[in-house]
């Protein structure tokens, strides 16, 4: 895992790549309701993510928009 500027970068096998986008997207899009829950302060503004796949920056294709997987 690493971070660049507003991206999170994950390195995973082929293999588990569908369902290690479907997490991330999933568990960051209900980020607010996670944080409220465990610390009790609301988020006033909406989260949304994006999730990407590729070899490298070149080479992404979009997975998931914001309303959900795209194919």
């Amino acid at each position: 895992i690493s971070t660049v500027h507003d991206s999170i970068l994950f390195d995973v096998s082929i293999s588990d790549s569908d369902r290690v986008a479907e997490i991330i997207w999933t568990q960051f899009n209900k980020l607010p309701k996670t944080i409220e829950q465990y610390w009790g302060k609301k988020i006033p503004i909406p989260i949304t993510g994006e999730v990407e796949m590729g070899f490298d920056y070149k080479n992404m294709t979009k997975i998931y928009g914001k309303s959900g997987r795209l194919n």
